[in-house]
């Protein structure tokens, strides 16, 4: 997380963001604030607290805790660099249809990390090409020395095969991605209620969070456009018991998972092209969930459409209302029943045209409630 930007004494604009525990409260004895300049933003790198497990920002010049992994499908080299903040998989194949990626040497069990997982890609390159059926894989699995379509594994499917993933024309959350062409044991959610991704948006990079505890999943996706073009953060959750299981019978049967990620190539009819991802970061996270807070505020005032972005912790199955105030006395409602969107939720105040008084405000409180 990057630093708190200080306070200044007579600020032109202060976001103040207060967390609410109880729904039914509209009043806050002792609320509690954080203070931004307009445009500061913190970064949430993850929806828990606790263990560290991984956290690999590529910048020490070394592939260290890295390895290669993928299919019995032949390659001539499969390069994994490291230069300034980046590493590079670069993947030369010699026959059709080469399924490889990064994965850790670090390992974890995620039946014995308290309150869940959650790891975070920054992903800043794939391709071109586009992936090829098996598609653009992110999670974990529960091998390192075994192609992970043969093993347990859970995470994210992008452009992959609908019959196999869900993830055509976007991306699915799965677990028990199978080798060959039969479905994954569970397709948990996908892109669909969002509608399509924009494939160009995917391959100039984005960030991807995914989170699963005791009683769920979630992620959050930004940097992506939809088919149309526009900016579009993608985020879902679900339950376990939803799709019939839960997280022991997923995740109790294997003491080390790692973390990986792997691109399928196109096939002969495109030439067997090299096949290359960069990562700028890579990181895991196990421990208690994390407390019920604001965590961030981003605020555009200078354009025509002012705003104000309030990411808060959240948690699958719950909604939650958004509240303003000028004096903290008077509360006034701009959303209500927000579904969550996993660990962390986001909500976009547009000034305009519901708000127009609150254009050229010198102070504005937020409040979430749940």
């Amino acid at each position: 997380m990057g630093p708190t930007p200080s306070i200044p004494k007579n600020p032109s604009f202060s976001a103040n963001a207060a967390s609410e525990a109880n729904p039914m409260s509209t009043t806050m004895a002792t609320p509690l604030f954080k203070v931004l300049l307009p445009g500061a933003f913190l970064l949430v790198s993850s929806s828990l607290r606790g263990q560290t497990i991984i956290d690999d920002d590529f910048d020490d010049g070394t592939v260290t805790g890295w390895i290669g992994q993928g299919n019995t499908r032949t390659f001539s080299a499969h390069n994994i660099t490291e230069a300034g903040t980046i590493l590079t998989s670069e993947v030369v194949p010699t026959q059709p249809d080469t399924n490889r990626g990064i994965v850790s040497t670090t390992s974890f069990s995620p039946a014995s990390v308290p309150g869940g997982f959650s790891m975070t890609f920054t992903v800043t390159s794939e391709g071109p090409p586009a992936p090829a059926a098996n598609g653009f894989f992110i999670g974990i699995v529960s091998d390192n020395q075994d192609f992970f379509r043969n093993l347990p594994n859970f995470g994210l499917v992008f452009f992959g095969t609908d019959t196999r993933t869900g993830s055509g024309n976007g991306f699915s959350i799965v677990y028990g991605d199978k080798n060959g062409t039969s479905p994954a044991d569970f397709i948990l959610g996908n892109s669909d209620a969002q509608g399509d991704v924009e494939l160009a948006s995917f391959q100039d990079g984005f960030t991807a969070n995914l989170t699963a505890d005791a009683n769920g999943w979630s992620y959050l996706i930004e940097g992506l456009k939809s088919a149309d073009g526009s900016e579009t953060t993608f985020a879902g959750s679900g339950l376990w018991a939803d799709a019939g299981t839960n997280f022991a019978a997923l995740f109790g049967g294997d003491d080390s998972w790692f973390v990986m990620a792997s691109n399928q190539g196109p096939g002969a009819a495109a030439g067997l092209p090299t096949h290359i991802a960069t990562y700028d970061r890579i990181s895991l996270v196990g421990g208690e969930p994390a407390a019920f807070e604001i965590l961030t505020i981003e605020t555009d005032l200078e354009s025509a459409d002012p705003t104000v972005v309030i990411r808060w912790s959240s948690s699958p199955g719950q909604t939650y209302s958004v509240d303003y105030s000028e004096d903290l006395s008077v509360w006034i409602e701009i959303v209500d029943s927000l579904p969550t969107a996993g660990g962390v939720t986001a909500f976009t105040h547009h000034f305009l045209p519901n708000y127009p008084s609150l254009v050229g405000k010198g102070q504005i409180y937020y409040r979430v409630r749940r």
